[in-house]
This record gives C-alpha cells, structure tokens and sequence, in this order.
C-alpha cells in the first residue's frame, strides 16, 4: 500500500503554470494516443515532492503535524529557496511504469532544501505512528503524466523519442519557494482540485 502522505512544494508562479498548461494542452495533447492522454497530471495539481511519509493513524497524524510545524518554524523560516524547471525527461519507475517529466535543479540554497528534508525525516522517524519509508534515490522532478494509471490496460505505454529529445533543453521558469506543505493522498481533493493539505508553513 502506498504511503498516505507526502511533504511538497506548490507550484504557485503564473508564468511557470501557464507554460506547464500550454506545453500540455499544445504538444502533449496533440502527440500522445488516447491511452498516454489518460495518464496526463492535471497542472492544477502541480507540486514538487520531496519524500513520502506513511501516517498510520489519527495520533500519527496528529503528531507528524505538531513536528512539522515545529522544525520549519524554529529552523527554517526566512529561507529563500528558487526552483529551475528545464529539460522533459522520462524515468522508468519499474516494470509498467514510466514517469514523463520536467528535471528540477534548486537555483540556490541547494544545502537548505535538504536540510528542510533531513530535519522533517529524522523528527518524524521519531514518532510513533509514523514512518517514513525508503525510497529510491531520483532527483527532483516535476510529474507531467504516469503511465501506472494505465499499466493493468496496456503492457507498454511507451513515448516517442523524438518528442523527448524535442524537449530536452525546454525552458518552463522558475519557482520562488513560499512555502512547504504535508499534503494527503487519500482523503481527496480541495475546491481547487488540489491535494488536501493537513500542515503548511510558511518560509
């Protein structure tokens, strides 16, 4: 069962949205078969995950929550964290799944970024109700379209070369990082179609 929370970034610049939304209604529309258009991300949905975390119950939750508070308020506020959005790229998750995706590089303030990750997963290893699984090492990215929505229809999902090294080198812009949010998977969506947010701080 997959984890049921993760800590993420919101994307919130109108200029990067708006690329993202033209880049998906544009090109990744008109050049993938119906199946592919199926796994497309919704761009409201936009975020950058940094690790996953599995909240077992209510007093896990409550718990992760008074943490993560905690950390980002006492050690990390006044942090001024810029993301670069570059380069369309896939990765091969395992066998039926394959992830279309924007690379992101952290402009500046690289060592804050994992240090906010760091803080948050030692703090959480702590708690009770609480964990925080192993993952395998990818770098950070921004999820376009994820063919394991697909894979028990298909036995291959596969995208066109020439469209990945079309956009390679595409330019999307850039995030100023306002804030870091402990975001559920299973309790459905805002009214916003975004993920229900159980803590945010700003930075």
């Amino acid at each position: 069962m997959a984890p049921s929370h993760f800590v993420a970034v919101q994307l919130r610049s109108k200029t990067l949205l708006r690329n993202l939304h033209d880049f998906v209604e544009l090109e990744l529309k008109k050049r993938l078969d119906s199946d592919l258009r199926r796994c497309l991300t919704q761009v409201k949905k936009s975020h950058v995950s940094l690790f996953v975390v599995d909240l077992k119950n209510e007093k896990g939750e409550e718990s992760a929550v008074k943490v993560f508070n905690s950390v980002l308020e006492k050690r990390h506020k006044g942090k001024k964290i810029r993301l670069h959005f570059n380069g369309v790229g896939e990765l091969n998750i395992r066998r039926g799944q394959k992830i279309l995706f924007v690379s992101v590089k952290v402009e500046n303030e690289e060592k804050s970024l994992n240090e906010i990750v760091d803080d948050l997963k030692t703090e959480f290893a702590k708690l009770e109700g609480v964990k925080v699984p192993e993952e395998k090492a990818i770098p950070l990215h921004l999820s376009l379209l994820n063919t394991n929505i697909e894979n028990r229809k298909r036995k291959s999902l596969d995208i066109e070369e020439d469209l990945l090294k079309e956009f390679t080198e595409k330019d999307f812009g850039f995030e100023d990082v306002v804030s870091i949010q402990l975001l559920a998977r299973n309790k459905g969506f805002d009214s916003e179609g975004y993920y229900r947010c159980e803590a945010e701080v700003m930075l």
